[in-house]
This record gives structure tokens, sequence and C-alpha cells, in this order.
């Protein structure tokens, strides 16, 4: 049965429907702002991590100007060190009819014996890699094939070494040391006139009297092995090669590219869901203080009846925590229906080539509320929006996010609350009831 104080409750909201929808819908708003960034931040974090394991990222890089392969296995033998890899790794420039000025290509060798690199590994998004007997046969980077509309079969025009090469493309491929391909000192990526390449070993390093030698090197460290140690010993054993000082993987180009976009978006998933909800708490006050000033003569005559101070300020929580629920509730409808034709993309594999860890998806809810609803509409529609050729990645969202977000929206229009409350507890009842009189 329904009490007096709920009954009066749903006539207020009945009367002030269009207020209680509006300041809904900015509360919403604020959710689904926090539901697209806290998805978003999930996904590419959880994503880059599994892609950079999947691939055999490094985590020490380092460059020099020659050294015999046999220091390579010197290096090998560093405490803490899991696997090395030695490379050749150059930069010519590629000659495109098309271009107005010369393209840069960044050539890394690939394993002399023709397996696959034990470090940083290639994806091949087409063809094959190069025969380990074929002196010019490369792998190109996809971003750059994409924008120049190459493909396996083409060539291209490279000056390597001063000698002008004609290079067979046999397969277009990704790996994770650049996920952000951009030249040298440069923080833009320029994918028209920037490309990495991978080429065999054999071919690239007699091309730069490099035969028997590397002049770049990473390393795979053993699970919990601090980095500086064993740099500081790599580099005093690599110094008379000409080595310039190794680095960890968040100081290597892409990776420090990809971290920082990160930290912009923790900070934005602070930020933007903040505006919202303290427009929404003040909205929540505004409307609030409202009632409290119409209805002071029925609040006196609710005292005077015999409801006490706790039940009259329980009534109009209760006003408050309606609000903030519709701005969760209203209209539930089925996600999977309306985002089936995004299904596909998000089960999709490419540059990041996994699918979300077991029990961290929330993929199978039938309805989510409105405002979770486009929370995670936009964090799809974001996710598709990357979803070319190049770059697609599945979407997920811990159950914890939905939780975290409708907390903190019950809190705003809780705190909204607090601060009409104090205008109840200075409210003269009695007063109120001698100027009725």
């Amino acid at each position: 049965m329904i009490s007096p104080l709920d009954r009066k409750l749903l006539r207020d909201l009945a009367g002030m429907k269009g207020q209680v929808v509006a300041v809904s819908l900015v509360m919403a708003c604020g959710l689904a702002m926090m539901i697209m960034t806290r998805s978003l931040i999930l996904t590419l974090e959880s994503t880059r991590d599994a892609y950079y394991q999947k691939y055999a990222l490094a985590d020490v890089f380092g460059s020099l100007k020659r050294a015999p392969l046999a220091m390579a296995d010197r290096v090998a033998e560093l405490p803490g060190v899991s696997r090395v890899e030695a490379r050749v790794a150059v930069d010519v420039t590629l000659d495109l009819p098309w271009l107005s000025e010369p393209a840069t290509g960044h050539i890394i060798s690939l394993p002399e014996d023709g397996s696959e690199p034990k470090l940083n590994r290639v994806f091949l998004r087409s063809g094959r890699m190069p025969e380990p007997a074929a002196r010019r046969e490369v792998v190109l980077g996809e971003a750059f094939a994409l924008e120049n509309g190459l493909r396996p079969g083409d060539s291209l025009v490279a000056v390597i070494n001063g000698h002008r090469e004609t290079l067979q493309i046999c397969g277009i491929g990704l790996s994770p040391e650049f996920v952000f391909e951009a030249p040298a000192g440069q923080t833009l990526p320029d994918h028209r006139r920037f490309s990495v390449i991978w080429m065999n070993y054999r071919a690239l390093a007699v091309a730069y009297n490099l035969d028997g030698a590397f002049n770049d090197i990473v390393l795979d460290l053993a699970p919990g092995t601090a980095a500086d140690p064993v740099i500081a010993q790599m580099d005093l054993l690599l110094a008379p090669y000409g080595a310039g000082g190794a680095y960890v993987r968040k100081d290597q180009a892409s990776a420090q590219r990809l971290d920082d976009e990160l930290r912009v978006l923790h900070s934005l998933s602070v930020a933007y869901p903040l505006v919202f909800l303290s427009v929404a708490a003040f909205m929540v006050n505004a409307v609030l203080a409202r009632i409290v000033r119409l209805q002071r003569e029925q609040i006196a005559q609710m005292k005077a009846l015999g409801y006490s101070s706790r039940q009259v300020g329980v009534h109009y929580l209760k006003f408050v925590f309606i609000i903030g629920l519709l701005g969760t509730v209203i209209g539930g409808i089925d996600y999977l229906l309306t985002f089936q034709w995004n299904r596909q993309q998000r089960q999709d594999a490419a540059v990041f080539l996994v699918e979300p860890a077991s029990g961290k998806g929330l993929h199978d809810l039938e309805h989510l509320p409105a405002g979770l609803l486009f929370g995670k509409g936009l964090a799809l529609l974001i996710m598709a929006s990357f979803s070319t050729e190049t770059v697609r990645m599945p979407i997920f969202i811990e159950s914890s996010t939905y939780a975290v977000a409708i907390g903190v929206v019950l809190t705003a229009a809780a705190l909204s609350f607090a601060l009409v409350s104090r205008m109840l507890a200075k409210l003269d009842l009695v007063g109120v009831l001698k100027a009725r009189d």
C-alpha cells in the first residue's frame, strides 16, 4: 500500500515531469561520458598489452654503429636477459613517381634463415614473408601501402646506400614496434611519405657492409628483471662499437606516443563526466530549492500532523534519487538489436589481434538502461570510427564500470539533496503557519 507521502511524491513528479526529464537527461549524459571514456581506456590498454605480448614487443631497444654478431651472444649472456634479436636497421629514400617529394623508408632486417623474428614479430595482413634467398623482396608497412595504393606484387624504387634498387613487395605487414609509424624526430605519423619495411638480413647487410654484423639490437627481459642494470651492462659492452645508449619500452617512440594518448584519455574520463554531473547537481539543487519554497506550508502541515523531520527528509531524498535513477533506467531497450550492425566489427581481428580476456567482457547483457546504453553506444561508435583496414579493435566494458558510473550519478544527486537539507533545517515552520493564519 502506498503511503500518503509517496502519493504526494508521485503527484509532485507528475506536476514537474518536464524538469525531472531534463535533469535526468543531463545526468544520463554525464553517465554516458563516463561509460564511454572508461570503456575506451580499458579497451585500448587491455588490447595494447595483449598485442604487445602476442607479438613479442621487446623490453629494451638499442642502436650502435657496427658490431659483430658475436657481441649479440655476449649480450644474451647478461643476467636477466631472456631473448636477443640483433638486426640491421637503416633509413632509405623511396622514389615514388606520384609523390612530389621523396618518401622515407625505415628498413629492418629479418632473420637470415627465414625464420620468424624472436622479438617485434610481423603480422602479415596479406601476401607472404620474403623467401630466404630473395635479395629484393620486402614486406611493406600497411599504412603506407594503403595511402599509396600498393599491394603484394607491386614494386617500388629505393635508394639503398647510394644505389637505386627496385624492391618487390611480397607482403603487407604490421608490428607492435610501429603502432604509430613516424620518422625519427617527428611526433605525427605521415603514412603517405614514411613506411616501415622488412627485408632479408643478408640482402640488407651486404648493401651496407654489415654482413656478419648488426647496428640495432632489441632485448626481452626475464620476468621480474630490472631494466636499468641490464642496460648499464649492455651499454658498457657495446660502447666500443658506437652504442648510443639503450632505452626501455616506455621510451620507445611508438609506445610512448600510445601511452601519451591514453594519459589524455584518462584525464578526459574525469573532466567530461564532472562537467555534466556538476550541471546536473546544480539543476537538482535548483529544482528542490524551488519545491521547498513552494511547499513550505505543506511541510509545516506534515510536521503538524506528526511526521518527523527524518520522514520529511526521506520524502525529498526519494525525489532526488528518482531523478538520478531516471538518468539510468529510462527507456530500457535491447542493445543487441540496436548495435547488431557493429557486432562483426567488434569480433574482427586486426592491428590489435586479440579478443578481451575471459571474464572481463560484458557482451551478454540483453538489456541496458538508456544512460548506460548511450555510453556504450558512444564507445562502440568511436571504436567503429577506428575500424579501418589499418586498425580494428574489439570493445568491452568491465561490470565495475557500470557500477561506478551509477554510483557517481547517485552521489551527485545526494550531494545536491544535502544542500537542500540545510534549507529544510532552517525553515521557520511556525512562522509559515502564522503567516497563513
